[in-house]
């Protein structure tokens, strides 16, 4: 049998040591700059003395510095599965657990198969579009097509498709399922009511990611449950904090919504411009116009409440639009009209000369003030804006069906 030599075993049991010491001071200093509380619990139980040397009348500590270096990453393994659990905790007791999963799931991959039944469509329709290119697709190492659930969402909000079962493609925890589209609305008011935050988050954008698009969530959801918080304030059955608190709960969904609108954006996308006029204080409804528009395909910039017709005319100016929204659901008086018009009109002609449309909406335009001024298109829903924006930005036609071309 043969033996390695003994300077061989000294130059291993030296690189041991080496690699014993960086470990050592590796753990050490991470320790020393994310848990004091580990480093303190670390030097203890490497300082326990185990053996008491008779020689220098004291202790010494009979492990290695391998073994501290072991018991330094244990004791970091156990902090960070605690600082996990205290998180996962917290998420549970707040309810967002079903929330972030119901997020999450629009990033994982699905089947032709699953697209097709979700769908009510055949599979070979499915393998045309990724063929073709309407659906992006990842080729697996076997020739499978995989899709993404956000881009299956996308061409579902884009076009008119049966969605026999679409909610098959979300990972719904259990009690984090969302409400029919005809019981959103009630929710929602609940939910506002309640100033229940996280549930409002997850109705407005869990919603979205469902498959439902902005337009709808505007007219059908949160245009009704504000219009019956906006009553009971009138009324007095609720004080105007619940009203206030209500507006600003949908205004921060809506814009933690808005980045997602905004990544899946085309470059060469047309511009729009608006807000709500001078003594119109209202967030909503001027955002809910940005978003839907974003979602169309729009580059909408949205200029916000209370904005006069001399800063929508520099707008025109400087940023060159080619569609202009208005909301106007300050209620104008007779004193006010005559005002009201006259800077209007100014406005109109400037955006007729530029080119632009102009497109106005809002409760406070009833016919008597309509009929003394002109304009574009006028729509009580953003689904009418919807329709006119994609007047002037077509969308894609709708994908043909049937079996892939083959080669």
């Amino acid at each position: 049998m043969c033996r390695r030599p003994l300077a061989a075993d000294k130059e291993l049991k030296k690189k041991r040591r080496l690699t014993a010491d960086i470990q050592l001071t590796e753990a050490i200093g991470w320790l020393a700059l994310n848990e004091t509380g580990v480093l303190r619990e670390f030097h203890s139980r490497m300082a326990k003395p185990t053996v008491y040397n008779e020689a220098t009348k004291g202790f010494s500590y009979g492990r290695s510095k391998r073994s501290f270096s072991r018991i330094a990453w244990r004791l970091l393994k156990i902090r960070s599965w605690q600082a996990q659990s205290r998180r996962r905790a917290e998420e549970e007791l707040r309810g967002i657990v079903g929330y972030s999963m119901l997020f999450d799931s629009t990033s994982k991959y699905v089947s032709t198969t699953e697209v097709a039944k979700a769908l009510g469509i055949g599979v070979s329709t499915v393998k045309r579009w990724v063929d073709d290119g309407v659906l992006p697709a990842h080729k697996t190492a076997g020739g499978h097509r995989k899709l993404l659930v956000a881009d299956v969402l996308e061409m579902v909000r884009r076009g008119e498709f049966p969605q026999a079962s679409l909610a098959e493609l979300m990972d719904h925890r259990r009690g984090q399922k969302l409400p029919l589209t005809s019981n959103l609305a009630e929710e929602l008011r609940r939910s506002l009511l309640a100033g229940d935050a996280d549930q409002v988050r997850l109705l407005i954008i869990g919603s979205y990611r469902r498959g439902i698009s902005i337009e709808d969530l505007a007219d059908q959801a949160i245009a009704p449950a504000m219009k019956s918080i906006g009553h009971d304030w009138e009324t007095g059955r609720i004080d105007v904090m619940e009203e206030h608190r209500a507006s600003q709960l949908c205004a921060a969904a809506l814009y933690e919504l808005k980045p997602t609108l905004e990544e899946r954006a085309s470059k060469n996308r047309p511009r729009a411009v608006g807000g709500a006029v001078e003594k119109d204080h209202s967030v909503l409804p001027t955002l809910l116009a940005q978003m839907v528009l974003l979602d169309a395909g729009w580059d909408a910039v949205n200029l916000g409440p209370n904005t006069p017709f001399h800063s929508l005319s520099k707008a025109i100016k400087e940023l060159r639009p080619r569609l202009l929204w208005l909301s106007v659901c300050h209620p104008v008086t007779e004193e006010e009209k005559e005002e009201f018009v006259s800077g209007y009109r100014e406005l109109y002609k400037k955006a007729e000369k530029a080119g632009v449309a102009v497109a106005i909406g809002g409760s406070a335009l009833v016919e008597n003030l309509r009929s003394k001024i002109p304009y574009t298109t006028y729509g009580d829903r953003l689904g009418h804006l919807v329709a006119f924006a994609r007047t002037l930005n077509p969308k894609p036609s709708q994908p043909r069906r049937g079996r892939p071309r083959t080669a």
